[in-house]
């Protein structure tokens, strides 16, 4: 769906390189810039999708924030818009977590899992979560893991294919 590049972001700010990846030899990034009044330690994590760079927000305590997503558009270099995310309609947003396993497949971010922390009471979540990047819409989805996962991993496939893994505590 992308360009078959490396999107290479690093602080201080937010700089942003962009490397072909199928350059024949060593050679320097095709495109470099900086997001003016942007700080990549505000971010909890990024994806790379439809030309964009879709990054989540992170509360000051660390947990994932699910309120809002701000979009680099690769093409647009410098701007950053942020948008606000619509709850599902019957299950509402995600709750604030840590530990969760996140990916993204074309035009999606899924979330799996994670944990909540109550003052040292742990509590591991089984839920999954799709946010639409085009509506900014959360879907629950109608299922869950068989067990709750310590740090559980998620990679996603071209062919939609989804694997989930971790280690659980029984």
């Amino acid at each position: 769906e992308d360009a078959p590049e490396m999107v290479v972001m690093a602080s201080p700010g937010l700089q942003v390189w962009r490397v072909d990846a199928l350059a024949a030899g060593p050679s320097q990034p095709s495109r470099y810039f900086q997001v003016p009044g942007a700080e990549l330690n505000h971010f909890y994590d990024g994806f790379l999708s439809m030309g964009s760079v879709y990054l989540l927000s992170a509360f000051a305590d660390g947990n994932l924030d699910y309120s809002r997503i701000h979009v680099l558009n690769l093409e647009n270099a410098g701007q950053i818009n942020t948008h606000t995310c619509h709850a599902d309609p019957s299950r509402g947003m995600p709750p604030a977590r840590q530990q969760a396993a996140i990916d993204s497949v074309s035009g999606y971010i899924l979330v799996a899992g994670g944990e909540i922390d109550y003052g040292g009471d742990v509590q591991r979540l089984s839920d999954y979560w799709v946010l639409d990047l085009t509506s900014f819409q959360w879907t629950q989805v109608p299922s869950s893991m068989p067990i709750p996962l310590i740090e559980p991993r998620l990679t996603t496939t071209y062919s939609g294919n989804v694997y989930l893994w971790g280690d659980f505590d029984q």
